[in-house]
């Protein structure tokens, strides 16, 4: 129970980094419904242009076999362009400034949770004691 709090700490804590990010590239408040949005669409998408860029990249390395060694890198790219094109699209930001608010956001994050993994808990106060007799 306490790691899915966790992570559901960590989740709002990311929506909340990258719509503050997203707002201060914009120079304009964002939607915050439109950034949740973005935020779970852009692993599916991800996946999808990672997908797709390993069957183009297949589909042409029957043609020329050593194109074979950029397949992977090629759907890496793929996939991580159509991330950041549903976040660009949802929320109103250029592709590039999308990139830097998810390196801001997760650079907040990082550190955000260094902080709360890494801080001193003091130790609790003992309660008072009765006061015995003997």
């Amino acid at each position: 129970m306490a790691d899915l709090l966790g992570l559901a700490v960590w989740a709002v804590l990311w929506l909340l980094a990258l719509w503050g990010s997203l707002t201060l590239l914009k120079g304009r408040p964002v939607n915050p419904l439109l950034v949740l949005l973005a935020t779970v669409l852009a692993p599916v998408l991800f996946v999808v242009g990672f997908v797709a860029g390993l069957l183009i990249s297949a589909a042409i390395a029957a043609v020329f076999p050593p194109l074979l060694l950029l397949a992977v890198p090629s759907a890496f790219l793929l996939g991580v362009l159509l991330a950041l094109a549903a976040i660009s699209a949802l929320t109103g930001v250029g592709i590039l400034r999308s990139l830097l608010a998810v390196l801001l956001a997760a650079l907040i994050v990082s550190m955000a949770s260094y902080l709360i993994w890494h801080t001193a808990v003091p130790p609790q106060v003992a309660g008072p004691t009765p006061l015995r007799p003997f």
